[in-house]
Protein backbone atom coordinates (compact mmCIF):
# COMPACT_ATOMS: atom_id res chain seq x y z
CA UNK A 1 0.00 0.00 0.00
CA UNK A 2 2.68 2.40 0.44
CA UNK A 3 4.61 1.47 -2.28
CA UNK A 4 1.38 2.87 -4.53
CA UNK A 5 0.78 5.64 -2.22
CA UNK A 6 4.47 6.56 -3.08
CA UNK A 7 3.96 6.02 -6.62
CA UNK A 8 1.33 8.00 -6.87
CA UNK A 9 2.81 11.21 -4.93
CA UNK A 10 6.40 10.69 -7.39
CA UNK A 11 3.85 10.62 -10.75
CA UNK A 12 2.21 13.86 -9.40
CA UNK A 13 5.36 15.86 -8.47
CA UNK A 14 6.89 14.64 -11.71
CA UNK A 15 4.15 15.60 -14.14
CA UNK A 16 3.44 18.83 -11.95
CA UNK A 17 7.17 20.18 -12.23
CA UNK A 18 6.50 19.34 -16.23
CA UNK A 19 3.89 21.78 -16.30
CA UNK A 20 5.39 24.67 -13.83
CA UNK A 21 7.25 26.01 -17.12
CA UNK A 22 4.23 25.89 -19.59
CA UNK A 23 2.07 27.66 -16.80
CA UNK A 24 4.88 30.55 -15.71
CA UNK A 25 5.18 31.24 -19.60
CA UNK A 26 1.70 31.59 -20.17
CA UNK A 27 1.81 34.19 -17.25
CA UNK A 28 4.70 35.76 -18.19
CA UNK A 29 3.41 36.12 -21.89
CA UNK A 30 -0.20 37.07 -20.66
CA UNK A 31 1.88 39.82 -18.58
CA UNK A 32 4.51 41.27 -20.84
CA UNK A 33 3.37 39.93 -24.57
CA UNK A 34 -0.35 40.32 -24.79
CA UNK A 35 -0.66 44.05 -25.09
CA UNK A 36 0.70 43.46 -28.89
CA UNK A 37 -0.49 40.37 -29.22
CA UNK A 38 -3.99 39.85 -27.74
CA UNK A 39 -4.56 36.46 -28.95
CA UNK A 40 -2.44 34.30 -27.57
CA UNK A 41 -3.06 30.99 -29.34
CA UNK A 42 -4.07 32.32 -32.70
CA UNK A 43 -0.52 33.60 -32.34
CA UNK A 44 1.59 31.03 -31.00
CA UNK A 45 0.01 28.89 -32.82
CA UNK A 46 1.68 30.90 -36.47
CA UNK A 47 5.10 29.43 -36.26
CA UNK A 48 6.55 25.71 -35.43
CA UNK A 49 8.38 24.52 -32.30
CA UNK A 50 11.29 24.97 -34.78
CA UNK A 51 10.84 28.22 -35.17
CA UNK A 52 10.17 29.35 -31.51
CA UNK A 53 13.60 27.68 -30.80
CA UNK A 54 15.00 29.34 -33.16
CA UNK A 55 13.94 32.96 -31.91
CA UNK A 56 14.89 31.72 -28.60
CA UNK A 57 18.49 31.05 -29.31
CA UNK A 58 21.37 32.50 -28.22
CA UNK A 59 19.26 33.97 -25.07
CA UNK A 60 16.30 34.95 -26.84
CA UNK A 61 18.12 37.61 -28.85
CA UNK A 62 16.34 36.99 -32.18
CA UNK A 63 13.18 37.54 -30.60
CA UNK A 64 14.68 40.25 -28.63
CA UNK A 65 15.49 41.51 -31.75
CA UNK A 66 12.54 41.43 -33.44
CA UNK A 67 10.73 43.75 -30.91
CA UNK A 68 13.72 46.24 -30.43
CA UNK A 69 13.78 46.66 -34.12
CA UNK A 70 9.94 46.76 -34.84
CA UNK A 71 8.74 50.33 -35.88
CA UNK A 72 5.73 49.70 -33.50
CA UNK A 73 5.59 51.70 -30.09
CA UNK A 74 4.26 49.11 -28.46
CA UNK A 75 6.86 46.46 -29.17
CA UNK A 76 9.49 48.93 -28.82
CA UNK A 77 8.18 50.13 -25.40
CA UNK A 78 9.25 46.62 -23.72
CA UNK A 79 13.10 47.87 -24.67
CA UNK A 80 13.75 46.97 -20.70
CA UNK A 81 12.04 44.18 -20.55
CA UNK A 82 14.18 42.53 -23.28
CA UNK A 83 17.39 44.10 -22.24
CA UNK A 84 16.79 43.19 -18.41
CA UNK A 85 17.17 40.32 -16.20
CA UNK A 86 13.93 39.32 -16.19
CA UNK A 87 13.31 38.50 -19.95
CA UNK A 88 16.35 36.04 -19.15
CA UNK A 89 15.24 34.58 -15.87
CA UNK A 90 11.69 33.67 -17.56
CA UNK A 91 12.73 32.33 -21.18
CA UNK A 92 12.89 29.11 -20.54
CA UNK A 93 9.16 28.90 -18.82
CA UNK A 94 7.86 31.54 -22.08
CA UNK A 95 9.55 28.94 -24.62
CA UNK A 96 7.57 25.94 -23.06
CA UNK A 97 4.20 28.31 -23.32
CA UNK A 98 5.64 28.70 -27.01
CA UNK A 99 6.50 25.32 -27.90
CA UNK A 100 3.48 23.95 -25.95
CA UNK A 101 1.10 25.99 -28.78
CA UNK A 102 3.44 25.71 -31.66
CA UNK A 103 1.65 25.19 -35.16
CA UNK A 104 3.39 21.30 -35.01
CA UNK A 105 2.84 20.61 -31.28
CA UNK A 106 -0.20 17.68 -31.30
CA UNK A 107 -0.37 17.80 -27.38
CA UNK A 108 -1.55 21.06 -27.43
CA UNK A 109 -4.74 20.45 -30.22
CA UNK A 110 -5.90 17.29 -28.31
CA UNK A 111 -6.28 19.13 -25.77
CA UNK A 112 -8.59 21.97 -26.90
Amino acid sequence: MNKIILLLITLTVSLSAEYLHYFGGQKEYLKQCWPCHKSSKVFVKQYTIAQWNNFMENNGTKLADIHLKSRDPEARALQPYFEGSRYLKKMKHLNAFLEHFAKDNNTSSARQ
